[in-house]
């Protein structure tokens, strides 16, 4: 279920948030803890994104969203922030290309 509005007009705030997935939640969150005053928009009528539980099927699979690799510095660190122990990933690990500053550099670099 979507949350109402809160008496705030996107003229209240310094930033607005597009969507309520992973990316846009962590990035109000980071406005937050500057305070900067933070509108989060979404479209669904639940927060999450592609994280998704299927509550209403035996077992309650994950929809999407399962894991988290280890190229997610940024999540586990919240996670763990949190309190939350995530499952290492029994998968290989893969090198991945990244572009910095339109630079392609290897993840481990």
């Amino acid at each position: 279920m979507a949350l109402p509005a809160r008496g705030t007009s996107p003229g209240d705030a310094d930033l607005i948030v597009i969507g309520a997935g992973l990316s846009g939640l962590y990035a109000a969150r980071l406005a937050a803890a500057a305070g900067m005053t933070t509108i989060v928009l979404e479209a669904a009528t639940r927060a999450g994104g592609r994280v998704l539980t299927m509550d209403d099927v035996p077992g309650k699979p994950n929809a999407g969203a399962s894991q988290v690799g280890a190229g997610y510095l940024r999540l586990r660190a919240l996670a763990a922030g949190f309190g939350l122990e995530m499952a290492n990933d029994a998968g290989e690990a893969r090198d991945m290309a990244l572009s910095v500053g339109g630079q392609l550099l290897r993840s481990t670099d």
